[in-house]
């Protein structure tokens, strides 16, 4: 990746391929105080794949085959990948963000969001791109337009903070207890169940409950570009 700017992609082997990048006071807002600045290719490469491939289950149950050598790597990292750090930067900010401001992941001590990370991420950028860009296009193709929302973290916040509610509100709906209990464990759930046709529709549901505060966010991104 050429161009990029405030990250350098290196790939040194399997288990030390790392992304760093330099810092950037708005972007540093997403991030924990004492994070290194660096980004673990793991890390990155999971939030990419549930976030803008929109596969949370896949990048859950079996991340290892989207890092280089993986059975699905050339699927992510081919001549359809836009040479851009916003592709990767991104989605490892939401993920992070989740972590530290939402308690997701296993420190959040929620039962369930703890397996939820990726989840969020997922529906973070569903909400994203068809309601708030309303765009119809490829993920990857609408990155350039994500800047001014990342870079205006007081909005970014407010979108971050809706798709909490939501998938709270998912996350506490009886046809999800349900789904939940025949996947057996919560664990099976996020790594089989959770993007199926029918939780779709009730995290659509749920988005649909949400659309007054949607629309504003929606009129102030716009004002944006």
């Amino acid at each position: 990746m050429d161009r990029i700017k405030r990250i350098s992609f290196e790939v040194l082997d399997e288990h030390k391929s790392k992304l760093e990048y330099n810092g950037d006071v708005a972007y540093n807002n997403y991030l924990p105080n004492n994070h290194k600045k660096v980004i673990v290719a793991k890390d990155a490469i999971q939030s990419l794949v549930a976030g803008i491939e929109q596969r949370p289950t896949e990048s859950y149950s079996s991340p290892s085959q989207f890092l280089p050598r993986g059975s699905k790597y050339d699927q992510i990292f081919n001549d359809n990948l836009k040479d851009d750090y916003r592709i990767i930067l991104y989605p490892y900010l939401v993920k992070e963000f989740a972590k530290k401001s939402l308690k997701y992941g296993k420190q959040g001590g929620h039962k369930t969001k703890r397996y939820a990370t990726l989840f969020f991420v997922a529906v973070y950028f569903r909400i994203l791109h068809k309601k708030i860009l309303e765009s119809k296009a490829d993920f990857k193709l609408d990155v350039r337009k994500l800047e001014p929302i990342f870079h205006s973290f007081k909005l970014n916040n407010r979108i971050l903070k809706i798709t909490d509610v939501i998938v709270t509100k998912f996350l506490e709906d009886t046809v999800v207890d349900d789904e939940i209990e025949l996947a057996n464990t919560k664990h099976n759930f996020f790594s089989q169940h959770v993007w199926n046709d029918t939780m779709l529709r009730v995290i659509d549901k749920k988005i649909r409950h949400e659309e007054e505060e949607i629309i504003a966010l929606k009129k102030i991104a716009n004002s944006l570009f």
